[in-house]
Parts: C-alpha cells; structure tokens; sequence
C-alpha cells in the first residue's frame, strides 16, 4: 500500500504506456481549494490549467453563423471541405470546431474560409477585428460562450 499522496509509476505491457499508480483519495482529480487540479505530491494547484478546459478556438462561433446563413449542415460544410482537399473535413471535426472543442490550425483555417466563400479574417469575431486593444478583446472573446463579448 502506498502513502496517501505519492506515486507509482508502472509499465503497462497492453497499452505499451506508462502509467502512475498514485494512492489519493480522488486520483484522477484532486482538487485545491481553487478547483484547479493539483500535484499530487505536493498538493499546490498547477498555474493556468483548469480542469474544465473549453474554448479552444476563436472561430467556432463566427463558421456555425455563416454556415447557417448558407443554410448548410454540417455534413454540407465537410463535404466542400473535403472536395477542397482538408484530410480531417469531416462532420465530427467540423462540430468540434463549432463548439470550440479543437484548435484550428492556419491550413484549416483556409480550408474554412474557401469552403464558406469568405476572407480568412472574416472568420473571426467583429470584436477582435475592430478592436484597439486586442489583448482585452482576445480574452472577452475566449470567456464568451458564442465569441461575442
């Protein structure tokens, strides 16, 4: 039996990966009074990580609005994304990336923006293009739900 608060690292041999084998009472997410996840062994919560991690991209929002003003679905947009030659234009990548679950790379980001018939800064929001402070409208966009502050 390990102590409350350590780890053991062991070889998995069917999974080929190693994994911590940590005696805590929640090992798979202990929480600091912050909520943030904490190191197990010292229990200090690990700066800018939050276990409820969303809003991975900018442009989720801005490619589900102009989707729907072409009355497109999902699968629509990942057929064109596909015939344009996107590898992961799928309709399951295309609903990640509406719901800001998935980083957009610069190629998709292209990809997105020829299939839509738009400018590739048209695919962020208006806030962040019109914007003097940028800082402030990057962090307003990230903390809105629907890309919008």
């Amino acid at each position: 039996m390990l102590p409350v608060g350590s780890t053991q690292w062991q070889w998995n041999r069917k999974s080929g990966r190693v994994h911590s084998r940590a005696n805590h009472p929640h090992p798979l997410k202990p929480k600091g009074a912050d909520g943030c996840i904490t190191d197990e062994v010292t229990g200090k919560a690990e700066e800018g990580f939050s276990p409820r991690v969303k809003n991975l991209n900018l442009i989720g929002p801005k490619v589900r609005r102009l989707r729907h003003q072409r009355s497109w679905s999902q699968n629509d947009l990942a057929i064109r994304l596909q015939i344009l030659g996107m590898d992961e234009g799928t309709r399951g990548r295309v609903s990640k990336i509406e719901a800001r679950l998935v980083w957009v790379s610069d190629e998709d980001m292209i990809y997105l923006a020829r299939a839509l018939k738009v400018e590739v800064g048209d695919l962020y929001p208006v806030v962040i293009r019109k914007s003097d402070c940028l800082h402030e409208a990057i962090g307003a966009a990230k903390a809105s739900r629907y890309g919008v502050a």
